[in-house]
């Protein structure tokens, strides 16, 4: 069974670029397209929760951008740290050293998945499945029987109008729009895309 596709070939018709996409080394360029592509994915991840805070229509409280900020922060504190530096390879030691560049990434990569869940969050327990809120109309207080030197003084019944219980941590968004909440995980799954593309895609063997 192995081997079955070693004498598998693909000819393409001459006016294709398939013979210059052959010609081309891709291991030269490693460090080129995985810098482009991660530069894309940070790239769209915040023109799509700068397009959902743009728009009037849809509700996106400001503190949902914090999450966001951190993603951004973690991208930095992944890629801050070569490879060479955790694996012990790199001619100096750096500012932390080996031990420290490990506690470094780990915070990093913990900041990372922290966003997305809590982006996951906010999509599914904000938008897509909101608090519900139960609203009582016009509750009135019983009436009573006071007794006082004798006597039986009734009281009326007030009617309380305006009145609405609910429940704890009301949804901060009324409307029926998930994308807000869409754009909000978007931006964070791209940005975690584009650590990792930056992070392992290249090859520090090209730096020397």
């Amino acid at each position: 069974m192995s081997g079955c596709l070693d004498n598998v070939r693909c000819s393409c018709p001459e006016w294709t670029c398939c013979e210059f996409l052959r010609d081309v080394e891709w291991s030269e360029h490693r460090n080129r397209i995985a810098s482009i592509l991660s530069g894309v994915f940070f790239f769209v991840g915040w023109w799509i929760i700068i397009d959902a805070a743009a728009y009037p229509g849809w509700c996106l409280p400001g503190r949902f951008h914090v999450v966001g900020v951190v993603s951004t922060l973690s991208f930095f504190m992944i890629n801050a740290i070569s490879n060479g530096q955790l694996t012990g390879e790199s001619y100096t030691d750096g500012f932390m050293g080996q031990r420290g560049a490990r506690v470094w990434m780990f915070i990093g990569f913990l900041m990372t998945f922290a966003a997305l869940i809590a982006a996951s969050w906010i999509l599914f327990g904000v938008y897509v499945v909101p608090p519900s809120s139960h609203s009582h109309s016009s509750p009135t207080i019983a009436p009573t029987n006071h007794t006082f030197m004798n006597t039986t003084m009734p009281t009326a019944t007030i009617p309380v109008t305006g009145a609405t219980i609910r429940p704890p941590g009301p949804s901060p968004c009324d409307n029926d729009d998930v994308w807000p909440g869409v754009a909000v995980m978007l931006q964070n799954l791209f940005i975690f895309i584009g650590s990792l593309i930056f992070k392992f895609g290249r090859s520090e063997d090209l730096w020397e």
